[in-house]
């Protein structure tokens, strides 16, 4: 598709060069990832970038965790808040300095948090979007996002829905 050239053409030279060199160092700022996220949001919009996050999920995370996530629905029930439960745990691998919550509000419904410790960029929540729907999807019981906050600039919540 031409999409990466498309993308590098956004970037800043600190981001074009954790590209080129993703072992350079074992852990990137989050700032490399803000900077490759609006790059690929200016080439695809919101939506795009959502489904790019969910394609990525799926074939990156869903051989690690489907194993996981099998055990996990057969000991507690089929539902995609049993799913939901374990994104606070099963994240921390992946982002540093993240406080990730999940509160079950209701018998299909809860609310999922992410706190950063710096401000974000609003495509944050697109990145989550695929990533959620393509977790819900591992539970057989695909989730909708009823509901985002962004607060204060670095927090964001999803109110779920399945």
């Amino acid at each position: 598709r031409g999409l990466e050239a498309k993308v590098r053409a956004h970037l800043s030279a600190a981001t074009q060069a954790a590209l080129e060199n993703p072992w350079s160092t074992r852990w990137h700022s989050g700032d490399v990832l803000s900077d490759l996220s609006c790059g690929i949001v200016d080439e695809l919009g919101a939506e795009g970038f959502a489904d790019l996050n969910y394609d990525m999920t799926r074939e990156s995370f869903g051989p690690i965790i489907r194993p996981l996530i099998t055990v996990a629905l057969a000991l507690t029930g089929r539902s995609a808040g049993t799913v939901f439960a374990r994104v606070p745990s099963g994240a921390s691998s992946a982002l540093q300095n993240v406080d990730i919550t999940w509160k079950e509000t209701g018998a299909r419904t809860g609310t999922l948090g992410f706190v950063y410790p710096t401000p974000i960029r609003p495509e944050t929540e697109f990145a989550w979007r695929g990533a959620l729907r393509a977790l819900s999807e591992l539970a057989g019981a695909p989730a909708t996002v009823a509901k985002v906050e962004l607060r204060d600039g670095h927090a964001l919540h999803f109110d779920l829905a399945w």
